[in-house]
């Protein structure tokens, strides 16, 4: 008799707890990690990888203004010609393409759009951004302004490291200036124009900044 009421007893706790809620899962439980990237980062300063290619070295700066928008500013330094197709197949047809880089300098401004609640961290974007580059040889010149959109994605490789790519189209204005040096000063001999398409892929990497 004994047994049958402790083994009685020992059915009805048991059914009692198998009665009570048990704790569940939060969806959001990701909120809770902490895995150290710097997601609210204020500013960002990246290298442009793609742009060593066409012979310049770019740096830009870009500032959050708030959870959605950051404006972006751009110097770079030409260091050789590189290779730049829209600009090679108007040099092969309006002036030689063997001629040596003397100078190259170029500035850009970019505002930019993210799509989460989190702007310059991990997610989609798009831009809009002037460049303007110009390069002196021997005996010409070239100038390109681009005007271009964006789309790119950013993602965050450690606690402070980003890469950024994106895809870029818009509209390239290019002037040609075939130069004769004179004593203390450049005379301009022949000016030549042209509007064109400007696309292509760009990428960088980038350093996370929290003021």
């Amino acid at each position: 008799m004994t047994r049958i009421i402790l083994f009685f007893c020992i059915g009805i706790t048991l059914n009692a707890f198998s009665q009570k809620d048990l704790p569940t899962t939060d969806s959001n439980a990701k909120k809770y990690l902490d895995d150290g990237k710097n997601t609210d980062a204020d500013a960002d300063i990246r290298i442009a990888v793609t742009s060593i290619v066409t012979g310049f070295l770019d740096l830009a700066y870009e500032q959050r203004i708030n959870h959605t928008y950051s404006v972006e500013l751009g110097g770079g330094y030409q260091f050789n010609r590189g290779i730049d197709v829209f600009k090679l197949v108007n040099e092969l047809e309006f002036f030689p393409y063997d001629e040596v880089l003397t100078k190259g300098m170029g500035f850009s401004v970019t505002a930019k759009r993210y799509g989460g609640k989190e702007a310059i961290s991990e997610m989609t974007f798009q831009a809009l951004t002037y460049r303007n580059r110009n390069s002196d040889f021997e005996t010409y010149s070239y100038n390109a302004q681009d005007i271009f959109y964006t789309f790119g994605w950013k993602y965050l490789l450690s606690n402070s490291v980003s890469a950024q790519a994106g895809f870029n189209a818009g509209l390239r204005l290019a002037k040609y200036a075939q130069t004769v040096p004179t004593t203390g000063t450049t005379t301009v001999i022949e000016d030549v124009k042209k509007t064109g398409f400007y696309g292509g892929f760009s990428a960088g990497f980038g350093y996370y900044i929290k003021y």
